[in-house]
This record gives C-alpha cells, structure tokens and sequence, in this order.
C-alpha cells in the first residue's frame, strides 16, 4: 500500500509509518529488551530510530513537491504527522540553534538535483 499512496496528497507520514510497520513485521524484533541483541553495538530502539529515519527519508524525498523539504529538515507535527515548518517558534535557545542550521540547510540544498535523480531513475515521471 505505501507504494501506491505515497505521492496522495493526504498520505501522512502516519500512514506510512502504519503501512510499514504492517508491511514488514520484522520491525518488532527491533523491540526485543535486550541490550546485546544487536551485533553492531547500538540497542535495538536505536536501531529501529535509524531503519525508521531511513524510511521517513525515502517517504519524504519522494514528496519534495508536497512539503517533503520541511519534513525532511524540520520532523513532523506530532498530530497527524504533517511537515512541520520553519514558521514554528524553537522551544529553547538550543532548539533555536538547531533550528537555524535546519532552515540553512533546506534553503540551500539543491532539491532540483534529487528531484531530477529520481526522475532520471525511473522512480518518478510525469502523468501525461
């Protein structure tokens, strides 16, 4: 299902989240409680914080034309899962810094070059 809803308009990332939790059952092993489970040394929730962030990275480059640059640097609100925006106020001066640095980043990478590499991939056309 993700693949066929992931350029719908009102596919949250919620409900990739849900698909791919659904789709790939082997997540759950990521919730084992023992510290020693993972061969690379990190625990398992941290191994499923990296899979999943890997995951919301395809979902929202493959979006980049429906806020997929803001949910990129900027997460999630924590509602339905929409893009959160650099219009929102930090909590902190730490959380402003990091923010700084997010808006920087969205503003100065060049998403036309990762837009065309799709393109030129295969992995996304355009509906004629």
């Amino acid at each position: 299902r993700a693949a066929r809803k992931i350029r719908d308009r009102d596919y949250t990332c919620k409900h990739f989240h849900d698909d791919l939790v659904e789709s790939f059952p082997e997540l759950r092993l990521y919730m084992v409680q023992d510290p020693n489970a993972c061969t690379s040394g990190r625990t398992p929730d941290d191994e499923y914080q990296r899979t999943m962030g890997a995951l919301f990275a395809i979902y929202w480059i493959l979006r980049l034309d429906m806020g997929g640059q803001d949910g990129f640097c900027f997460g999630v609100d924590d509602e339905g899962w929409w893009p959160r925006t650099s219009d929102e106020s930090p909590a902190d001066a730490v959380e402003a810094e990091q923010w700084k640095k997010r808006v920087a980043f969205r503003d100065a990478f060049d998403w036309g070059r990762i837009w065309s590499l799709l393109r030129d991939a295969g992995l996304l056309f355009h509906k004629t």
